[in-house]
């Protein structure tokens, strides 16, 4: 048995439901330097998944709304408890210090997911080698993307919320799935009306992201009709690539009416330059 953590607060614990991630037990570690730990008794083969992710941001949420506390990054285990308070002593004046700098304010978790992402299509090759490193060339061009994106979500967030930059913690792109886990600190008395701006912000960025993708699909059809109409397509290609792009346009169009977005609203405004697409 393992100890699955979640935050570090000042003893005493305050008195919280005893229900941790996916139901099990929720347990209190109370290190000597008077630290303490909030974690889930896990099982080692228990793999986390994504639904666990969110949940973790909950369980945070709740404890901080208890207690001033200090978010630890999802995933992050103990072997046992007396590790757990080792830890917990060895920076025990360092966490004193960042308990007392978030004492009165609450914690807001956000997690954006990636949807369903198209398959990354690299260009037409001969030879085994070639196709081989096409495909590992779009891999990492479309990763590098993706990162690109899930920071200027990060900076959108930030800059609408106002929020001082000492007082968020995010990664981007920690798994396939996962584009950005953020966490701010905000006062206590207005974490309602942050956690309703985040919903705001949150609706905002996913048509942001569902406009990139169609104007990418849109790009990459006006190509594709550009090489058809040029003779360099086979046949064959032409239907690959033809079945490639529609379904591509359907899965867009599904994400779209999953937000509630019109899909025709899908589109660029550029300034002086009117709409992109």
């Amino acid at each position: 048995m393992t100890l699955l953590a979640h935050a570090i607060t000042a003893a005493p614990p305050a008195a919280l439901s005893p229900e941790g991630l996916r139901g099990r037990p929720l347990a209190w570690s109370e290190a000597a330097a008077g630290l303490g730990l909030w974690s889930t008794d896990w099982t080692p083969d228990l793999k986390l998944e994504r639904p666990d992710a969110l949940e973790h941001h909950r369980l945070v949420e709740r404890i901080c709304a208890a207690q001033p506390c200090l978010p630890v990054r999802f995933g992050t285990a103990f072997a046992n408890a007396d590790a757990a308070r080792a830890s917990l002593d060895k920076r025990a004046e360092t966490l004193h210090a960042a308990l007392a700098r978030v004492s009165g304010k609450s914690e807001l978790a956000l997690t954006l997911l990636w949807r369903d992402q198209a398959a990354v299509a690299p260009r037409s090759a001969t030879g085994p080698g070639r196709r081989y490193m096409e495909q590992r060339r779009a891999e990492l061009g479309a990763r590098e993307a993706k990162r690109a994106r899930a920071e200027s979500m990060v900076e959108r967030i930030v800059t609408e919320l106002a929020i001082e930059r000492p007082l968020v913690w995010h990664e981007t792109c920690t798994t396939a799935n996962v584009a950005v886990s953020l966490a701010v600190l905000v006062p206590t008395e207005r974490a309602l009306d942050r956690k309703a701006e985040l919903g705001r912000i949150e609706n905002g960025l996913a048509k942001l992201v569902l406009t990139l993708v169609e104007f990418l699909r849109q790009l990459l059809e006006r190509q594709a009709v550009r090489r058809m109409e040029g003779g360099t397509l086979s046949d064959e290609e032409v239907e690959r690539m033809g079945v490639a792009l529609m379904r591509l346009e359907e899965k867009v169009h599904e994400m779209a009416r999953t937000f509630g977005i019109d899909p025709t609203e899908l589109n660029l405004e550029v300034g002086p330059l009117g709409r992109l697409v």
